[in-house]
């Protein structure tokens, strides 16, 4: 089941929110009021979908809360930005920030629902790019490494062809991946590594995160495998 997260601050509009996802069985709805409330839940819980109020308690706005959720997670094409105030300045920031739609109040259900579809859709097609565990996801789209910290996200920069390696190893978790499958993704894979090279890979890896060096588990005569 999908995960939306709606952040609005005005009580009337939270119940026409309310009443619109009753027949969404395919979602699960969360609400958060403030800036505050639904920074308490992101750190705390992921979510696949944002529907996020332009206008929120004083000193926030729903920017400002896009701006936090890219910092934190990078997130794109998965945020619809609801606003009562249209003017291009704002719509464009919005768009630049990652914002995948701008509906303006009040809302068009109907085509929120178009919305919610497509972007879901769209997730679900962009998830076979990525392969993720309660502690790591790689992006092969972005080329990306998120370590998960207890509430806290870390980029993780590693070079082309350790991201090949970890990505295959984890995309295959519980199951042992042998050095000569790992060894065709080097630069050229018509010329494959020998162990060594394959060896000091996995050494780089596990020095950059706690995380890989704890669950990147080394089969003795038999390969790698990451053991979460």
């Amino acid at each position: 089941m999908r995960r939306l997260l709606v952040v609005e601050d005005t009580e009337i509009t939270l119940k026409l929110y309310k009443n619109e996802f009753k027949r969404y069985q395919n979602l699960e709805v969360t609400y958060a009021k403030s800036c505050k409330e639904a920074m308490a839940l992101v750190y705390n819980q992921s979510f696949d979908l944002y529907i996020i109020d332009y206008i929120l308690e004083a000193g926030f706005s729903g920017l400002d809360l896009v701006r936090i959720l890219q910092k934190e997670e990078n997130i794109f094409n998965r945020i619809i930005m609801i606003s009562s105030q249209e003017n291009n300045e704002t719509i464009t920031e919005a768009y630049e920030l990652g914002v995948s739609n701008f509906l303006p109040k009040p809302i068009p259900f109907d085509i929120l629902a178009a919305l919610i579809n497509r972007n879901l859709k769209m997730l679900e097609h962009n998830e076979n790019n990525i392969v993720k565990t309660n502690s790591i996801s790689l992006d092969s789209k972005k080329m990306k490494v998120l370590v998960f910290t207890g509430k806290r996200k870390n980029d993780c920069k590693v070079t082309l062809i350790e991201f090949r390696i970890l990505f295959l190893i984890i995309s295959r978790k519980g199951a042992v991946v042998t050095k000569d499958a790992l060894s065709y993704l080097g630069k050229n894979s018509k010329d494959p590594m020998d162990n060594k090279a394959i060896e000091m890979h996995i050494v780089n890896l596990r020095k950059k995160s706690s995380i890989i060096k704890k669950f990147l588990k080394t089969k003795r005569g038999m390969g790698y495998s990451w053991d979460e």
